[in-house]
């Protein structure tokens, strides 16, 4: 087997390239090495841990990268990355405008004020019982629920009147919101009937 130069240097991570593709170790604190500017998507397939540390050269971080990980309780994002940051190890685009991704062992989170846009798979796997969104909220990535089996309370957005691919798929409030949405859509076709009825007829 042939490894890099950064694999023999440091046997925990397997970067290509820059690319972190593999982690192979089990502590409970994982520090990303300076040199990695993009993460793979199964980077981190099956590691288990309770917090990880970004550094500032890191770029990509794919949707959902984290999900497998249940014990993951912060995300650390160095002050000098360019294009990410975290608040109270919670992970954000640099702006603090979009939920990037909620560790899947919370199990609360509060959108700070800033925040107008919820990421693909944000919340995947979360075990969060309640979620409020804001009104503010203008955006919801695909899939941003997935598989949250404890969630019990959702708010809905006022505008929110179709419902993004997969955002509630494997939890119990898929097949109810299902319902909610079509039962709003018949009061939205009935309150324009009546409306096109009067302006026809009266």
């Amino acid at each position: 087997m042939n490894h890099s130069p950064e694999t023999e240097k440091n046997p925990e991570f397997e970067i290509e390239n820059g690319v972190l593709v593999a982690y192979h170790g089990d502590n409970d604190d994982v520090i990303i090495p300076e040199n990695v500017t993009a993460i793979d998507e199964e980077a981190f397939y099956n590691a288990w841990f309770q917090s990880i540390f970004i550094p500032a050269q890191v770029a990509v971080i794919p949707p959902g990268v984290f999900d497998d990980n249940l014990r993951l309780q912060n995300i650390f994002v160095d002050e000098r990355n360019q294009h990410y940051a975290s608040i109270d190890g919670v992970l954000y685009d640099k702006n603090i405008t979009t939920l990037v991704c909620c560790p899947p062992g919370r199990e609360e989170y509060v959108f700070p004020e800033s925040v107008t846009k919820i990421g693909e798979e944000a919340f995947r796997y979360c075990d969060l019982r309640r979620i409020d969104i804001p009104d503010r909220i203008t955006s919801i990535g695909a899939y941003a629920f997935f598989h949250c089996n404890s969630l019990e309370e959702f708010h809905i957005p006022d505008w929110m009147t179709s419902l993004p691919e997969g955002l509630f798929f494997e939890t119990g409030l898929e097949m109810l919101f299902l319902i909610i949405l079509f039962l709003f859509q018949i009061l939205i076709f009935l309150k324009n009937f009546e409306t096109f009825r009067t302006i026809q007829f009266f």
